[in-house]
């Protein structure tokens, strides 16, 4: 089993080491599509996550505070050694409440890197790379997935200067991410890109959801396999209002590399609505849902 796992576009490989107390840290294998080989009398508490990329690249890493509203990027908790390789410094938690285990993602120090791919002509790839857990501690697995593409632009008109075109609707705005250009790593490659001017139409940068097709259905926001405890993402109902939809709750075959996905915009179908769950007051959550 191979010690690294090499994502071949965009080009960067990651490996995982089980964090342990008072010791060293171990690096473990990882198979083809991601299972992490955790030694069977071991119960992780962390892993420390290593980001290895070509020294060409213009590539930032970074992570997200996800647990504040539009959180910034930051790098707090990840070393640069050498040109081409980044590892966290404080690992990536395993919690665990009676029978449930996973790794936190609604946090500062959340369970993934950001990996933003800046070409000189102003294309952007977000590539996300992490440690989950979908069955409770079962199988850790280091997945690794795009989750943003497009192209950015020059916007004389608007304060904010640079916005984002989606490459593909599914991506979908680019605004929920803009605070990267905050970043001062980030800015030293955009300083260094050519950018166009935006000519384009103002529903090109944030492309709507197309029609629900009946009660009973919906269509999805955007669904993140990090996010909670089995992934998670907000859909739009036919009646207009947001609930939640759990991957526990996911009534679909997973893709090959084991993981449950929907993309936004996906139309979706549901049995039944449970409107207390977690500690948290907010959306409901869905269950028994499939995709149409």
């Amino acid at each position: 089993m191979e010690k690294l796992r090499f994502f071949q576009n965009p080009g960067i490989g990651a490996t995982c080491l089980l964090a342990k107390e008072n010791d060293a840290a171990e690096q473990l294998g990882v198979d083809q599509n991601g299972v992490i080989a955790v030694p069977a009398d071991i119960k992780p508490t962390g892993f420390y996550l290593v980001v290895v990329c070509p020294k060409e690249m213009r590539i930032v890493i970074v992570q997200k505070d996800i647990a504040t509203e539009r959180g910034s990027y930051h790098s707090h908790f990840l070393a640069q050694m050498g040109d081409n390789v980044w590892t966290t410094t404080a690992g990536i938690k395993v919690e665990r409440n009676g029978t449930h285990v996973w790794t936190p993602w609604h946090r500062e120090r959340t369970n993934r890197l950001d990996c933003w791919i800046l070409d000189l002509d102003g294309h952007v790839k977000l590539f996300q790379v992490g440690v989950i857990t979908h069955d409770d501690g079962v199988t850790f697995r280091l997945l690794g997935e795009f989750r943003w593409e497009g192209q950015l632009f020059w916007h004389p008109d608007l304060k904010c200067g640079v916005i984002g075109k989606p490459d593909d609707p599914k991506w979908g705005n680019f605004d929920v991410r803009r605070t990267i250009l905050d970043h001062p790593d980030f800015k030293k490659l955009l300083e260094s890109a050519t950018l166009q001017s935006w000519e384009g139409k103002e529903e090109e940068l944030d492309p709507p959801l197309d029609p629900i097709p009946e009660p009973g259905t919906g269509r999805m926001q955007w669904y993140v396999p990090f996010a909670g405890q089995t992934g998670q993402g907000p859909v739009t109902l036919f009646s207009g209002k947001d609930a939640w939809v759990h991957g526990s709750e996911l009534m679909i075959e997973p893709d090959p590399d084991g993981i449950k996905r929907l993309d936004r915009n996906d139309p979706i179908r549901y049995a039944g609505i449970q409107k207390k769950w977690g500690s948290k007051s907010g959306p409901p959550k869905l269950l028994c849902v499939e995709r149409l």
